[in-house]
């Protein structure tokens, strides 16, 4: 599914797994756009198989710096909401 550049898009960091995954299926039903991102290469990818054609998501491998600012904008989005789920911090 794709967005358009003024949908809500929420950002999720440690986003493949856990809390962080539901948390982005919790934006996802509120008609968010999601964008996760995790720093798991090889969990991200299979998060990623697991939802394709399921919902309106972007995924990133991430590390430390300015990652979700990054992320956003490399999608095209501007950030409506950031949550982190994950042990970087902001």
């Amino acid at each position: 599914m794709s967005t358009t550049p003024s949908a809500q898009v929420a950002v999720v960091t440690g986003a493949a797994r856990g809390i962080g995954l539901e948390i982005a299926h919790r934006f996802e039903v509120e008609n968010y756009h999601v964008i996760f991102l995790d720093n798991d290469k090889a969990t991200l990818q299979q998060c990623k198989t697991n939802l394709k054609g399921k919902g309106n998501y972007s995924f990133e491998i991430c590390g430390w710096g300015r990652f979700a600012e990054f992320a956003a904008l490399r999608n095209g989005f501007k950030i409506s909401q950031l949550c982190s789920a994950s042990k970087i911090p902001f």
